[in-house]
């Protein structure tokens, strides 16, 4: 089971932008500053998606440098990106770069290292880890001697990208790095994080009684700032901690401590996340009917605040459960379902795994004919799973 590690969430101001034509030609009509028309009409093109159009926009804009000391152009592509890039992520990295380039051709190098951060936090949100690394080891270039708060922030998003990529040594030096930073700023709020995430790198490689430190260090200071939302993961952490070490009572209490704070935070993703261990908690405490209520609360979550990116997940979770209540129609049913959610996020190896469980559990049930298909994406499936573990 994947350990949580925390990161903050990014809030930036809303530019207010077009949202539809009649609004844009109004905009316009009041603005002077050709550079800033140029801005709001890219705004506009990347909101409907008109990604041809943006490249000869930025064109324009490129040529239109008389006026672009007092208009930040590169701003308003920030916070355009940062709009879109839960559904249009191809047009908000475009922002990014075009804001890039502006922010350096205007001298702004603490300007140039935001946006490297920022484009780490977009690739990161689409799994895409190498590029992340990338990014924001070309943001801490620009935050050394002139952010320390920012080097901060960039160190730990740089360790969360080492750590989900699987490189759990890198991991450990950028957390520490962050940690160091956190004491010297004396930033409660990022000391309890770091020390929660050291938790979890040590937890990772075996040394409980130093995890079990930093996780108690964490909650401590957590709550000594009444900072419920890293409480609540430090908990969960913790649960996690003892159910791996199958000290189920234990992990129990923990996740319920986690529960209360999430829902106290209306922390939905996590909750759902949370019931998702208490349901395979209860499981391994051979108590169905315990572990089949969290999953439906855990489903509904996910249903009522479209929390599909848990689905994979639930799938699996769903899969345990009907493999220990011995019915082989269901685990054939959301085995399948897993693997094809897991490839949607690019989980190569854990599709893989859920696709042989779907054969397998077919085999059981005297199937005369195995779709080829999948046996066909198995060996491809395979063969990048295992360069990505080499990796």
């Amino acid at each position: 089971m994947r350990l949580n590690l925390l990161c903050l969430l990014l809030t930036l101001p809303f530019y207010a932008s077009a949202s539809n034509i009649d609004d844009l030609k109004s905009t316009l009509a009041t603005t002077t500053s050709d550079t800033a028309k140029i801005g709001l009409i890219v705004s506009y093109k990347t909101e409907i998606g008109g990604n041809d159009s943006i490249l000869k926009l930025l064109g324009k804009a490129k040529a239109l440098t008389k006026d672009n000391n007092n208009y930040r152009l590169y701003d308003v592509w920030r916070k355009r990106a940062i709009i879109l890039w839960d559904n249009k992520t191809d047009s908000a990295e475009m922002l990014l770069k075009a804001a890039i380039k502006e922010a350096d051709i205007q001298n702004k190098p603490l300007k140039v290292g935001e946006l490297y951060y920022l484009m780490c936090r977009l690739k990161s949100r689409g799994f895409e880890f190498k590029k992340a690394r990338k990014y924001g080891l070309e943001a801490a270039n620009y935050f050394k001697k002139r952010s320390a708060k920012m080097l901060l922030k960039t160190c730990n998003i740089v360790s969360r990208a080492f750590y989900y990529d699987g490189n759990i040594d890198s991991a450990k030096i950028y957390f520490q790095k962050a940690l160091v930073l956190a004491y010297k700023l004396n930033d409660s709020m990022y000391l309890s994080q770091q020390l929660m995430n050291m938790g979890v790198i040590h937890d990772v490689n075996g040394a409980s009684d130093s995890a079990l430190f930093y996780y108690e260090k964490a909650v401590a200071v957590a709550d000594r700032i009444e900072d419920k939302y890293i409480s609540a993961q430090t908990h969960l952490n913790l649960g996690t901690f003892y159910q791996e070490r199958n000290s189920l009572t234990n992990a129990i209490e923990e996740f319920q401590v986690a529960t209360a704070l999430f829902e106290s935070t209306n922390d939905y993703e996590n909750l759902a996340n949370n019931y998702e261990n208490i349901a395979a908690t209860y499981l391994s405490m051979h108590n169905l009917p315990s572990s089949w209520e969290y999953l439906k609360k855990a489903q509904k979550l996910i249903k009522t605040h479209h929390l599909a990116f848990i689905e994979p997940t639930h799938y699996k979770s769903l899969c345990s459960y009907y493999s220990q209540d011995d019915n082989t129609d269901s685990v054939i049913k959301y085995s399948l379902l897993a693997a094809e959610e897991f490839m949607t996020v690019n989980r190569i190896c854990d599709a893989s795994t859920y696709y042989y469980n779907y054969i397998e559990n077919l085999e059981l049930q005297h199937k005369q004919q195995l779709p080829t298909d999948i046996l066909a994406k198995l060996d491809t499936l395979d063969q990048n799973c295992d360069e990505l573990t080499k990796n």
